[in-house]
């Protein structure tokens, strides 16, 4: 029977049986109203989701996170049409299913997070209407992606699995993702959902939830810091942190994730909290911590078991031909420190991590350093992967982009593509694109935010603009993409606003994106008559 209470572990072994089994009541997490953090689950220790020091999973270990349930499929079967099997789902659950199964809201989680939304977005998420997810009417639901470390079938699960064969972890898509998510509710009872929500990753994912099964999606869509198709732009820094992880697993995935930190961060965000501070090491008061930074001269949570004697370097030769000793990596990287990281960089001829000039440089080590304790690199090859595969628009049964090996470069669009004759044709792409956007008929909130470089405003005004009843609203900050982690009480407002069927503000309406758009392609239009004229 799946139970999906706190704590509890489901094995599911045979399909048949669980198709028997009714769910109705099915109930997750007991939410308490007067508990801090904007009702955490009872018993549950929240992190909170303000993730104005850069980590908004501070304290997470990879594996299934506490409270959490685990559902294993015997088989699941990719778009590529390789399998799975078995296929392990990490999910979390808040509030009771009703009796009609109709009261599904479906949260979709950022890259890097795990399936407890208490643990990143806690104020959106509690028991009344005063949170934008109210677990009192819902019944909440948020599953752990393909590839994550957090429980669900990825490279650490998939080496431990001996139907592997020593085969890499597959490549899975968004859509995979949202087909496994639709399997896994399907079984808990689910026949309608009401509102599907997800920031940044979670945002593709939501949007997928919505054409793919727009028949279960009759209720609300809220699409927050995403996009409808990854851009080469976001591709392309994917990609720079891919080879980081290449070279070396372990100070690669430090590099990787401060590649990210910046692509999650606006440049006066850094500017306006760093300036041209020297370090600590460097300065007169270096006895004094510097806020969010500790000194790497000591760490006081190194211990004498932080360090491994097996200091062989970790590769992406062992990383994908399967010799790569998951036991053995995970607990160098779990128990990493900055002399760790130091030495790692030395014996490849880098300079040490520890010898920052700069605050900025400091943070970024401490962030690297946190994240190498809480994640894993091939996971992060796989999930970033994923993402690339983002577009709403491609062909329901068009697997063709999907046949690379993982560690390979995006082929170009201007190249042919599996060994077919005929180029990438971008504007057969960009109809199939637009035409899909067109055709979503959920209550569309859109959510942008002014100062974000990774997925810049003007994809989400291409969202608003295209998706036929959709609304904007744009949080102005200085903070970049992480804003979505960290102006989460001004979110909650403007999506409780939206789900009770108030209007946005003028400024941020369709109709007044579809001003604006049209009064930028008059100006451009008048500049090429006067280029023209002058050229005459």
């Amino acid at each position: 029977v799946i139970t999906p209470i706190t704590g509890a572990i489901d094995r599911t072994t045979s399909p048949d049986s669980c198709s028997k089994v009714g769910v109705v009541g099915v109930v997750g997490f007991v939410m308490s109203p007067s508990a801090e953090l904007g009702g955490a689950p009872e018993n549950v220790a929240s992190s909170g989701a303000a993730a104005s020091d850069g980590d908004h999973m501070s304290g997470a270990t990879t594996g299934v996170p506490p409270g959490a349930s685990l559902l294993v499929l015997d088989e699941f079967v990719l778009e590529s049409g390789q399998k799975l099997a078995p296929c392990p789902v990490a999910y979390t659950t808040y509030g009771t299913l009703n009796s009609a199964g109709t009261n599904v809201v479906v949260v979709e989680h950022s890259l890097t997070s795990n399936s407890n939304v208490h643990e990143w977005w806690s104020p959106m998420l509690g028991d009344g209407p005063e949170f934008a997810i109210d677990t009192s009417q819902s019944f909440v639901f948020c599953a752990n992606y393909l590839g994550s470390p957090y429980g669900t079938a990825s490279p650490l699960t998939h080496k431990e699995n001996s139907n592997a064969k020593g085969e890499p972890f597959p490549i899975c898509t968004i859509r995979d993702n949202v087909r496994l998510q639709h399997t896994v509710l399907e079984r808990l009872g689910m026949k309608n959902v009401k509102l599907c929500i997800g920031g940044s990753m979670g945002a593709m994912v939501a949007i997928e939830w919505a054409c793919t099964y727009p028949e279960l999606v009759t209720g609300d869509v809220v699409l927050i810091a995403g996009c409808g198709r990854h851009t080469a732009w976001a591709i392309a820094l994917s990609e720079a942190q891919r080879f980081a992880i290449r070279g070396d697993a372990v100070t690669g995935l430090a590099a990787a994730r401060m590649m990210a930190m910046l692509a999650y961060r606006a440049p006066s965000s850094i500017d306006d909290k760093f300036s041209r501070r020297a370090a600590a090491l460097l300065r007169s008061d270096a006895s004094t911590p510097v806020e969010g930074i500790p000194s790497p001269a000591k760490d006081s949570s190194q211990t004498s078991q932080d360090v491994d004697e097996d200091s062989t370097p970790i590769n992406l030769s062992t990383l994908m031909d399967g010799t790569f000793s998951t036991e053995r990596s995970l607990r160098r990287i779990r128990t990493s420190s900055w002399q760790n990281l130091h030495d790692s960089t030395e014996r490849n001829g880098l300079p040490p991590m520890c010898s920052a000039a700069y605050d900025v440089e400091s943070y970024l080590h401490h962030q690297g350093l946190k994240f190498v304790r809480r994640f894993d690199p091939e996971c992060y090859v796989s999930l970033t992967l994923s993402m690339d595969t983002h577009d709403i628009g491609r062909a329901r049964d068009d697997a063709s982009s999907l046949q690379r090996e993982p560690a390979a470069a995006a082929p170009a669009p201007s190249t042919p593509r599996n060994g077919d004759d005929e180029a990438y044709d971008g504007d057969a792409g960009d109809r199939a694109y637009y035409a899909r956007l067109s055709s979503m008929s959920q209550r569309t909130l859109v959510v942008g935010i002014s100062s974000d470089v990774l997925y810049p405003l003007s994809l989400q005004e291409e969202l608003a603009l295209h998706i036929p009843k959709s609304s904007m609203y744009t949080i102005e900050s200085h903070h970049g993409h992480d804003a979505f982690l960290i102006e989460i009480d001004a979110l909650n407002a403007e999506v409780i606003s939206f789900l009770r069927g108030t209007e946005v503000s003028d400024k941020d309406s369709r109709r007044a994106l579809l001003a604006r758009r049209e009064a930028s392609l008059a100006a451009e239009v008048e500049r090429l008559r006067e280029e023209m004229s002058r050229l005459q």
